[in-house]
């Protein structure tokens, strides 16, 4: 036997009634973000069809919503760009307008001079945009509110637009 006190006796003692365990959201408004990561992964709700996902991160510190904490630079958002149109297709809606939109934001390009999309995705990754971030209250899958709310990034633009 070891003579160590056990780890758990000590945390048994604490008191866990005041801790707050909610996930502390961005304030809605503008803000500079960097692109950090990118990937191709399969979509969750729909297998088979597959996503960009975009992993954004805060660039400073920003005061958490309704809440007393700050969260640090590098906290992060992601967004999904569906990389097929949905299936069915009644509205018209084109997959690549969002991904275009997402490249306009990064590289500052538009319709007549946007290149080809980087797969290595060198053109992306650390480069700032500005985020325009809301608060939405999250669905389950039959569409019903479930009371829990999450950050939302409504629009990208670039840094010197």
């Amino acid at each position: 036997m070891s003579d160590l006190a056990d780890p758990l006796a000590a945390l048994g003692e604490v008191d866990m009634t005041s801790v707050d365990t909610s996930m502390p959201l961005l304030v809605p408004g503008t803000h500079v973000v960097r692109v950090a990561h990118m990937e191709v992964a399969e979509s969750k709700a729909k297998p088979g069809r597959n996503n960009l996902v975009v992993t954004l991160e805060t660039t400073e510190d920003i005061p958490a919503h309704e809440s007393d904490r700050v969260l640090n630079a590098g906290w992060k958002l992601k967004q999904y760009y569906p990389m097929q149109n949905p299936d069915p297709n009644p509205n018209g809606f084109d997959f690549r307008e969002n991904i275009a939109r997402f490249m306009d934001a990064v590289l500052g390009t538009n319709r007549t001079d946007r290149p080809a999309f980087d797969t290595t995705y060198s053109d992306y990754l650390n480069k700032e945009v500005i985020a325009v971030v809301s608060i939405r209250e999250i669905t389950d899958e039959t569409g019903s509110k479930t009371g829990m709310l999450a950050n939302d990034v409504r629009r990208l633009s670039n840094v010197d637009a």
